[in-house]
C-alpha cells in the first residue's frame, strides 16, 4: 500500500511511485499499451511517447517536475524513463528508499563516479524481470525501467 503524500519523503514518494509501475499497480506500466492508457496526453514520433511527469504520475504521487518517456515494442512499453527536476536529496536516500521498496533489489553502483546504479527486480511483471538503473546529477534524478526480456 502506497503511504500519503504527508506520511512519505520524497525519495520515498518516488520510490513508491516506481514500485507502483514495476509491480503494475500505477499505469502507464510496462506491458501497457501507452496510447490507449495515455491517450491525449503524449507527443509521440511513432517509437517514442513523451510527457510531463506530472501529468500522468504525479497527481497520484505527488509533485514530481519532469518528463516521463515510453519506449513502445510490439504495441507495448518496453521501457519507461522517469527524468526527475528539483530533486535534490542524496542519492543515498533515493538507493535506500528503492531497495525497501522493491524486494530482492540490491542497487549496485556502475561507474566510478558515484552517479549511476542498478539492479535487477524478479518477477513482478508478468514473471518477467525489470531493470531498473538510477543516475543521479545536481538537482536530476533519472530512472530507467526496462523489462529483461
Amino acid at each position: 500500500m502506497l503511504a500519503t503524500t504527508n506520511e512519505r519523503t520524497r525519495p520515498g514518494q518516488l520510490a513508491d511511485l516506481i514500485a507502483g509501475v514495476i509491480n503494475c499497480t500505477v499505469h502507464p506500466c510496462i506491458g501497457d499499451d501507452a496510447e490507449v492508457v495515455l491517450a491525449g496526453k503524449i507527443v509521440t514520433d511513432g517509437v517514442q511517447h513523451y510527457s510531463d511527469m506530472s501529468e500522468v504520475y504525479s497527481p497520484r504521487e505527488g509533485l514530481f517536475p519532469g518528463l516521463v518517456e515510453w519506449d513502445s515494442r510490439v504495441g507495448v512499453i518496453a521501457e519507461i524513463t522517469f527524468t526527475v527536476l528539483a530533486f535534490d536529496a542524496p542519492p543515498e536516500l533515493l538507493l535506500r528508499e528503492l531497495e525497501t521498496a522493491l524486494p530482492g533489489c540490491r542497487m549496485q553502483e556502475r561507474g566510478r563516479d558515484g552517479k549511476e546504479w542498478t539492479c535487477v527486480v524478479e518477477g513482478l511483471y508478468a514473471g518477467h524481470s525489470v531493470q531498473l538503473d538510477a543516475y543521479c546529477g545536481s538537482g536530476l534524478v533519472m530512472l530507467r525501467l526496462s523489462s529483461e526480456d
